[in-house]
């Protein structure tokens, strides 16, 4: 136990350190062609270092948290790829006779998916659980050096590592609230006409404001739907290189822009029809490939 927590504060520790030094991610203001200056708040969609895409926080999130405590989201973006760098560290680790290392990194990588499951609420029923407990296994086998898998399958565990955090971030992606934008108005029913008329009016007023809060809350949440699906394309992406497979194109289609539910009339019914599909579709394919590719690593 004293172990594993050791180990997630050195994780998140590290995860702050990256946040100082954000080298390939720039937040501060951008050119047009024009060659006018827009502020950071009119940027929306970056690159780091690698060339793949960065969102960063651009509206405040709407006062409801939900009972979650948010103290910011705008460092998170910039670090969504963290673990798909240190999962890529542990691939270039494998066959190079340096077990205790590559244990270190595979536990790191176990720590990284068991937040990300935590994150995505899966309650253990996504497999992504499981896939942890796969690399913290693998790593005592390296440690004792006892019936050490051969390299193809530490691969192909680093590969379904790829794919379980892809999963939790299309899992993430499905968050917005089933329930309409829309509130019925209800007639009150009061005896004096004086009253009724003073309680329709005030009656009217909160049901406008529950309206406008609802419709912020599902705005932002479909936002956030787009951002976790452009994370989870790259994950796949490396997983599919590393893993011989080939992704669909309508899954690594272009994503709408994170901003276009802004000013939509009805924005429930548009995000149903632009991004509620390809997360069925993606976890359609993600679970399809990562059934397939424990049936392998597992010899079955």
């Amino acid at each position: 136990m004293n172990h594993t927590m050791n180990l997630l504060s050195r994780t998140l520790l590290s995860v702050s350190i990256s946040a100082i030094s954000l080298g390939g991610v720039s937040v501060a203001k951008a050119e047009t062609k024009t060659g006018e200056v827009k502020t950071a708040e009119k940027k929306v969609l970056e690159t780091d270092e690698k060339g793949r895409k960065v969102h960063r926080e651009v509206a405040e999130r709407p006062e409801d948290e939900r009972g979650w405590f948010i103290a910011s989201k705008a460092t998170y973006w910039p670090l969504c790829y963290e673990a798909l760098d240190r999962l890529e560290e542990s691939r270039a680790l494998v066959g190079q006779g340096q077990n205790d290392k590559l244990a270190l990194s595979l536990e790191k990588n176990a720590a990284w998916l068991g937040l990300a499951g935590s994150a995505a609420m899966t309650n253990g029923q996504a497999g992504i659980n499981s896939c942890r407990e796969r690399l913290e296994e693998l790593a005592e086998t390296l440690r004792n050096d006892k019936d050490v898998p051969s390299d193809q399958k530490i691969h192909d565990c680093i590969t379904l590592g790829e794919l379980c955090m892809a999963k939790s971030h299309v899992m993430r992606a499905d968050a917005p609230d089933q329930a309409d934008v829309e509130l019925e108005q209800a007639p009150s029913k009061s005896k004096s006409k004086a009253t009724s008329a003073t309680l329709k009016e005030a009656e009217k007023e909160i049901r406008q404001a529950q309206i406008e809060a609802r419709f912020e809350q599902y705005r932002y949440d479909a936002g956030q739907s787009v951002r976790h699906l452009a994370v989870a394309q790259n994950y796949l992406q490396e997983a599919a290189k590393a893993g011989g497979f080939s992704v669909p194109k309508s899954i690594l289609a272009e994503l709408p822009d994170a901003d276009s539910f802004n000013n939509r009339d009805d924005i429930a019914e548009e995000y149903d029809d632009a991004v509620r599909p390809r997360i069925e579709e993606m976890l359609a394919f993600i679970d399809k490939q990562r059934k397939s590719l424990i049936a392998s690593i597992d010899g079955k």
